[in-house]
C-alpha cells in the first residue's frame, strides 16, 4: 500500500476518534495529556458538536470533537496546518463552550471544567517550548502564579516535533503515549504496524487500513485536500496583491505616512478579493486583521 491518507484531515481524524471501538485509544491519549481519570473519560460521551450560531457569519463555528464526562467538557481540535488566526478561531470555540457551561449550570461552583486539546500537525518551535506536549494556563505575569479560578487550561501537542524525536530513536523504546500519538502522524503503514504493538493500537492500524480501502471516504478526503489547496492559493494570491498595493501606496505617500495607510488599503483590497472568491467572513477577518463589521461594509461597496 502506498502512503496512506493524512489522519489529521477532518474526515479521517473523526473516523478514528468517533469510532466507539477505538474509544480506549483516544481516552488514553487524553488521560496521558491531562491526567484526568481514565475511567471517567471512558464513561464520557463523544460528540461532533456545532455551537449555537449567534450571527450569520458564524456558520463555521464548529469544533472538531467534544468529550463530555461527569466533571469535564474536553474540546479536541485537530489542526492540519498553521495559518494566521488559527488559535484565535480555536479560542472562540473554547470561549463558546465556557459560555454555554455557565448558562446551563445551576451555579458556577458546580460547573464542569472546560479543557481544550490542540493536536497540531505542524511545529511552532520558535514560539512553543521544544517539547511535544505543552500545557498553558492563565498566570500572573510577574510572579508566575496560576490564577486561583483558572478557566483557561489548554494543551498543545506538536506532532512534528514528536515524530522527529521518535525518528532519532528509530521508533524503538518509545513511550506508550508517543506510540499512540504517532498513529495520527505517521503515513507509512509498515511503520504503523511496527509501532502498533498492543491490542488497542492493532485496532487503530486495522481501522486506518480499512479507511484507506473505503472509496467513499477516499472521495471525501480528496475533496478536503483539494478544497484546502484552493483556499491556500486564494489566500496567498490575495495576500501578495494586498502587500503590493500597500507597498505602492507607501512609496507614493512617503514611508512614515504610507506605512499605515498603505497597509490598511492593502488589507482592504485583499479582503475584497477574498469576498469575490466567496471566502467566509470569519476567515477573511482572521487573515487580514480587519473586523467583521468592516468586511461587511466592503460587501456593499462596488
Amino acid at each position: 500500500m502506498p502512503e496512506i491518507m493524512n489522519n489529521m484531515y477532518d474526515c479521517t481524524f473523526k473516523s478514528i476518534v468517533l469510532d466507539e471501538d477505538l474509544k480506549d485509544f483516544i481516552c488514553f491519549i487524553i488521560h496521558e495529556i491531562t491526567r484526568i481519570d481514565y475511567d471517567e473519560l471512558m464513561s464520557g460521551e463523544f460528540s461532533n458538536t456545532e455551537f449555537i450560531i449567534r450571527q450569520i457569519d458564524d456558520k463555521r463555528r464548529v469544533c472538531d470533537v467534544l468529550l463530555k464526562t461527569k466533571n469535564y467538557i474536553i474540546n479536541i481540535e485537530a489542526n492540519l496546518e498553521y495559518y494566521n488566526g488559527l488559535f484565535i478561531k480555536n479560542n472562540s470555540y473554547y470561549q463558546s463552550i465556557l459560555s454555554a457551561l455557565y448558562k446551563r449550570g445551576e451555579d458556577y461552583l458546580n460547573t464542569k471544567k472546560a479543557i481544550q486539546i490542540n493536536i497540531d500537525n505542524f511545529s511552532l518551535k520558535d514560539i512553543y517550548p521544544k517539547t511535544s506536549i505543552s500545557k498553558y494556563v492563565l498566570k500572573e505575569e510577574k510572579y508566575n502564579n496560576v490564577f486561583i479560578e483558572n478557566d483557561a487550561e489548554k494543551y498543545y501537542v506538536d506532532l512534528v516535533t514528536l515524530n522527529r524525536m521518535c525518528k532519532k530513536r528509530k521508533y524503538k523504546n518509545l513511550k506508550k503515549i508517543e506510540k499512540y500519538l504517532l498513529m495520527l502522524k505517521v503515513r507509512n503503514i509498515k511503520i504503523l504496524k511496527e509501532i502498533g504493538d498492543d491490542e488497542v493500537l492493532k485496532k487503530v492500524v486495522s481501522k486506518i487500513i480499512e479507511m484507506n480501502e473505503d472509496e467513499e471516504l477516499i472521495g471525501v478526503y480528496d475533496k478536503e485536500v483539494e478544497d484546502a489547496k484552493i483556499l491556500r492559493t486564494r489566500l496567498e494570491g490575495a495576500r501578495m496583491e494586498g502587500e503590493k498595493i500597500g507597498y505602492d501606496l507607501g512609496e507614493k505617500s512617503g514611508y512614515t505616512k504610507g506605512e499605515k495607510s498603505g497597509y490598511e488599503m492593502g488589507m482592504i483590497k485583499w479582503a475584497k478579493s477574498l469576498l469575490l472568491q466567496k471566502v467566509p467572513i470569519d476567515i477573511i477577518s482572521e487573515t487580514t486583521g480587519l473586523s467583521k463589521n468592516k468586511i461587511k461594509t466592503l460587501m456593499c461597496v462596488k
